[in-house]
């Protein structure tokens, strides 16, 4: 009925669809890590600090280890130069690992906004990062300046899959290709294939694109001394 909407159709539907926003779901994951830091002072104008980190996630995420080292060198008196290089991980959630978990979004589709669940995924890797930074640090009486350069270089960062893809892929230019093999992630009111029967669209997380990025930071400040 109107009020109570269907409680036997595969995916939510009625006026109260965009309401539930999570599905009813219990889920466990254990982490276990252990990590190691060690400071080596070379010289009084030279030292080393090495870190390491392992992390076990246990199931399809399995283990990681990610070392890091940084290196600081006072040249002179007012000048230091800096340097860093390692790894990082970022393990997906238990509800991103899991197929039939999701969460319900409210996103425009094709001008009109539609109801948007987005699924976890079996299969979902996790997201590692190899990061280095070099820089420089001056400081001349009251005056300190800083200048580093960082590089960060992603591999399967998790992300969902763009509703704009898919409605593209299945809909070119607005006109529907019910034949598109993406078009079984579509809901369709009256089960008829059609840009006006769009119900719902599922999308899932997934690992993007390999994403590499860059920049450099600089930071100046002079220190002055107060009294009352």
């Amino acid at each position: 009925t109107p009020i109570n909407g269907s409680t036997t159709c595969t995916a939510p539907q009625g006026p109260f669809a965009f309401l539930g926003v999570g599905s009813p779901v219990d889920l466990t994951q254990d982490v276990r890590s252990v990590f190691g830091e060690l400071v080596l002072p070379f010289s009084d104008t030279f030292n080393a600090t090495l870190a390491a980190r392992i992390e076990d996630y246990g199931g399809s995420v399995g283990h990681t280890f990610y070392p890091k080292l940084s290196v600081r060198w006072q040249v002179i008196e007012p000048l230091a130069l800096r340097g860093s290089i390692g790894t990082t991980f970022r393990a997906p959630t238990a509800g991103q690992v899991n197929g039939t978990n999701f969460v319900t979004s409210l996103q425009a589709i094709l001008g009109v906004f539609r109801a948007v669940d987005i699924y976890g995924n079996d299969d979902l890797q996790p997201e590692t990062a190899t990061t280095y930074s070099v820089g420089a640090i001056l400081e001349l009486g009251n005056f300190k300046a800083t200048l580093d350069y960082w590089n960060f270089d992603f591999q399967d960062p998790i992300t969902t899959e763009p509703v704009a893809g898919l409605v593209n892929a299945v809909f070119p230019g607005g006109v529907a290709n019910c034949a598109h093999p993406l078009a079984t992630r579509f809901t369709f009111q009256n089960n008829t294939c059609s840009v006006a029967n769009i119900a719902r669209l599922q999308t899932r997380t997934v690992n993007g694109a390999a994403v590499q990025t860059s920049g450099i930071d600089l930071l100046a400040e002079t220190v002055r001394a107060w009294s009352p």
